[in-house]
């Protein structure tokens, strides 16, 4: 694996770290904030949250996809130019 491999997986492993651990960390302190003040946006925040993770989540499906493809694609160049 090449150093920009490795930069590119830990760009993924980070952005999934942000996206599955610190984001509904601080998405529930303000949820509880909003909740203790009765606030209306108490309630929107859910479903705002939902869009959000939804669209993470299929942006962290795409790049990995697409990191899959890169792979396989260096994967095969080397072994052509390996054959030769």
């Amino acid at each position: 694996m090449d150093g920009n491999t490795s930069s590119v997986l830990f760009v993924l492993v980070l952005v999934s770290f942000i996206h599955f651990i610190i984001v509904p960390i601080i998405l529930f302190f303000v949820e509880y904030i909003l909740a203790k003040k009765a606030s209306k946006f108490a309630i929107i925040l859910p479903t705002i949250t939902l869009f959000i993770s939804i669209f993470l989540g299929a942006f962290y499906i795409l790049i990995s996809a697409i990191m899959f493809l890169i792979w396989y694609l260096v994967k095969k160049s080397v072994e052509k130019n390996y054959q030769k």
